[in-house]
């Protein structure tokens, strides 16, 4: 004798999952979209869903990106895409500019230790030039969004 399915009795089975919520699933699926495609791959987005409306929200550092995750998620069923993530672009030291740091500071250490010169100095010039660089990556930044139109 067979043994019997487990709806053959017209009673669900207690160990079946439950139905997935439509939000639920349709965050999911744009999620997985988002992971799937090359340029939105490596960037943090954040799906919400309610009522069928995808909520994007995280930041990027290229438009480009912004604009391939709003149209994923328009591809994926959505009936409406609320696209609330932010594009910034080069944000703090740049790594260039920290290895110029770190060759100047190793060089200078160098050229100090040869002249008995006291290292507090040289700790002092290091931490004015990092803190010169941090305030010139800040003067344009408030630039670039003062001229893009963008609150600070």
């Amino acid at each position: 004798m067979p043994y019997p399915l487990p709806f053959d009795e017209g009673q669900p089975d207690a160990h079946a999952a439950p139905p997935l919520d439509p939000d639920y699933r349709l965050a999911a699926e744009v999620y997985a979209r988002l992971l799937v495609d090359d340029l939105t791959r490596s960037a943090r987005i954040g799906v919400q869903s309610q009522a069928g409306v995808v909520l994007l929200c995280g930041r990027v550092r290229a438009e480009e990106v912004r604009t391939a995750a709003g149209r994923i998620a328009a591809e994926g069923g959505a009936r409406d895409v609320l696209n609330d993530i932010e594009v910034r672009r080069g944000r703090g030291l740049r790594w260039p500019n920290l290895v110029v740091l770190f060759v100047v500071g190793a060089y200078t250490s160098l050229v100090a230790g040869i002249l008995g010169v006291n290292a507090g100095w040289i700790a002092l010039a290091l931490i004015c030039a990092l803190a010169a660089q941090l305030l010139q990556n800040r003067y344009r930044d408030a630039a670039r969004r003062s001229r893009d139109g963008r609150p600070s």
